[in-house]
This record gives C-alpha cells, sequence and structure tokens, in this order.
C-alpha cells in the first residue's frame, strides 16, 4: 500500500502532493528541499498510486492551493 500525503508548514495551507511507502523516511529526504519547518498529513491509502497521485495534485491545484510539484504526478 502507498500512501498519498501533502505536506505543509506551520499554516497548515498544502503546498506539495507525494506518494510513499514509507512516510518517515521520505519526510527526512523533503528536509533537503525544503528545511525541517515541515509537516505531513496523510490523505490517501492505495495501491494504484500513479492514478491517485495525479487526482490529488489536480484535486488541491482545484481548490486553489499553489503546489510545488514539479509534475503532475504518477510519474
Amino acid at each position: 500500500m502507498f500512501k498519498i500525503y501533502y505536506l505543509h508548514r506551520g499554516d497548515g495551507i498544502p503546498f506539495y502532493i507525494g506518494k510513499t511507502k514509507n512516510v518517515v523516511r521520505r519526510i527526512h529526504k523533503h528536509y533537503d528541499n525544503f528545511g525541517y519547518d515541515i509537516f505531513y498529513s496523510i490523505i490517501d491509502e492505495v495501491e494504484d498510486w500513479r492514478f491517485w497521485e495525479s487526482y490529488w495534485i489536480e484535486q488541491f491545484k482545484c481548490w486553489g492551493f499553489n503546489l510545488e510539484n514539479k509534475n503532475n504526478g504518477g510519474g
């Protein structure tokens, strides 16, 4: 099972959507890019991550969040 998550800072505003099997290990890698003042929230647990990661990125963009993802997911 893959976990789909979003990253946010203290303000709670999502700025990145990602997927992983091991959230703790993945968040530690994000520290290099985004610093240590980030938090994560799991939004879904799925097997077909390619579809769902893309879905959630598009959904958060539709809700008006300015995501820092370099692509539209599923890659």
